[in-house]
């Protein structure tokens, strides 16, 4: 069944590339013990944030841009559809997200207990944001839920953000791609500092800022909400979803 055969080779490519990932970054945690150790002397307490907590969403980012725009050719070439290629990905992309999210708990609480006894803690991107950098070794049951749902939340966002930006760089031109790269980094560089500062005040980053603050749940006067974020997200992804299938359904077959 092609659906089935589509998604396990996505999946497999994708653990493939995973593994690596978290063989390196768990390497570098472990060479980091004996830094952590000769920093944390004295009665301070020295606080880490769990470098995968950050490396994971953005690991989900590059796969999200390269999962069509690398194996696209590949796939119709062996007969695989347009719709359930796009499918299998965007499974791909959740069951990434799951996966990362659970991995990064699991490792954020195994580096606290390697660590029991000494000065330092370990604190994730959930807590730095959430949690005043609440160390994950006093998180409770519901801390831990609501981290792995955040992070789920986190990752699949840029996931999808990279598959909508891939796929609109896979249509452009290389005269597109030029115009359009060089246009965002100016304009956003350039153009809206002269903007703001000129015209509007700072008015546009001010919107920009309070649109953040409420998608992420931090503008709720009963406290900072990390479940807005998760549904808020949620939302956003079925838009990027739609306009990604919208640009695989039309990708021109000379270029696939």
């Amino acid at each position: 069944m092609k659906i089935k055969s589509t998604y396990k080779f996505y999946l497999r490519t994708m653990m493939i590339s995973a593994a690596m990932y978290y063989g390196i970054t768990v390497a570098i945690m472990l060479s980091g013990e004996a830094f952590i150790k000769i920093a944390a002397s004295g009665n301070d307490d020295v606080t880490f944030s769990n470098s995968t907590t950050i490396g994971s969403p953005i690991f989900a980012f590059v796969w999200g841009i390269l999962i069509f725009t690398t194996y696209i050719k590949f796939m119709l070439q062996n007969g695989v559809s347009r719709k359930t290629m796009f499918c299998t990905g965007v499974l791909s992309i959740f069951s990434l997200s799951t996966i990362m999210g659970i991995l990064d708990m699991i490792l954020a609480l195994l580096f606290n207990k390697i660590r029991s006894g000494s000065q330092s803690s370990e604190v994730s991107l959930f807590s730095m944001i959430y949690k005043n950098e609440m160390p994950v070794s006093q998180f409770t049951f519901g801390d831990i839920v609501s981290n792995v749902l955040w992070t789920f939340a986190l990752t699949i966002f840029l996931g999808f953000l990279g598959t909508l930006i891939g796929l609109v760089f896979y249509r452009l031109s290389k005269l597109g791609k030029i115009i359009v790269g060089v246009g965002l980094g100016g304009g956003i560089l350039i153009l809206l500092p002269v903007i703001e500062a000129t015209m509007t005040k700072g008015a546009i980053v001010k919107a920009i800022g309070r649109f953040f603050l409420f998608v992420f749940g931090l503008q709720d006067t009963s406290g900072p909400n990390p479940y807005i974020w998760v549904i808020s997200s949620l939302v956003i992804c079925v838009v990027l979803i739609t306009l990604s299938f919208l640009l695989v359904r039309r990708a021109a077959p000379q270029k696939a």
